[in-house]
């Protein structure tokens, strides 16, 4: 969303960079720790502590719900836990992208931008000016990536099945229709359309009970191993850092700080939200 809004050399890229680095190697092990804690507290529901867990991550929702003491201190209510945490976290990943696009994202940068004008010293504004470090341009043809990528996950989820099968073939080339159908909307609109928005939205409603086809693509797509796609989604992030290390180096500490907060805020915000919607606030 970052770099298409902005651009993979902004600022903003940068930040959400160092954010996702944090979040990938401490998030799942911090928003364990805070869901431990708040049900300890005994104030909120299961259901609402399972809701909470639903940030869009599915390392973190694992971690909240199931690996944190919610299922453990209630586990007579395993099952339920863990759907409303899986329902929560799909919701929060269809919805977010519309919200983080349109809303969150000008939002936070008009604070961001109103907060630094009014705090930066003399030193900070001449340090604004310097030269900057600049991620290398690296550009990979669409002729190119889509074939790797194809292949690669055709091979990483046919392990993770035990073997090869038609259901993986003709679900990874439906994942691959989704991406290039996205592409191109968002080149047709010139950008005013995401790639990102148009891939969930139309994958959204090609698999809701009303889509003629949606009963085909939902069973053939649910043949393939959901940690295998974020297996390979995570080793093809994991290859683009080393491009953008010189935009980490930048960041510096500052990052933990701020990303223990956004976890923390997150959670705990997302489990009184949810508190209030189920209605069990007492």
């Amino acid at each position: 969303m970052v770099s298409e809004r902005y651009g993979p050399d902004s600022d903003q890229y940068r930040g959400v960079l160092s954010m996702y680095v944090f979040g990938t190697l401490f998030g799942a092990v911090l928003i364990s720790l805070i869901a431990s804690l708040a049900t300890s507290f005994n104030i909120f529901d299961p259901l609402a502590l399972a809701m909470g867990a639903g940030v869009g991550s599915g390392s973190m929702m694992a971690a909240a719900a199931a690996a944190a003491s919610v299922v453990s201190a209630h586990p007579e209510m395993a099952d339920q836990v863990l759907a409303v945490a899986a329902t929560s976290n799909i919701i929060t990943g269809l919805l977010g992208v519309y919200v983080g696009m349109y809303v969150a994202l000008p939002l936070a940068d008009r604070i961001y931008g109103a907060l630094t004008k009014r705090s930066k010293t003399t030193s900070e504004r001449k340090a604004d000016t310097a030269p900057r470090a600049v991620a290398p341009s690296v550009t990979v043809p669409l002729t190119t990536i889509v074939p790797i990528l194809f292949v690669g996950g055709v091979i990483v989820s046919s392990i993770a099945a035990g073997g090869v099968s038609r259901s993986i073939i003709v679900g990874y080339l439906i994942l691959t229709g989704l991406l290039l159908l996205g592409v191109g909307v968002a080149r047709l609109t010139r950008g005013k359309i995401a790639a990102m928005i148009a891939i969930i939205t139309i994958g959204a409603l090609a698999t809701t009970p009303w889509s003629p086809i949606g009963d085909f693509v939902s069973s053939t797509v649910g043949t393939v191993d959901f940690l295998s796609i974020c297996t390979l989604t995570l080793t093809v992030a994991g290859l683009s850092l080393g491009k953008d290390l010189p935009l980490l180096k930048t960041i510096g500490w500052k990052i933990v700080p701020v990303g223990i907060v956004a976890i923390l805020a997150s959670y705990l915000l997302s489990v009184v939200v949810a508190k209030f919607a189920l209605g069990l606030w007492h």
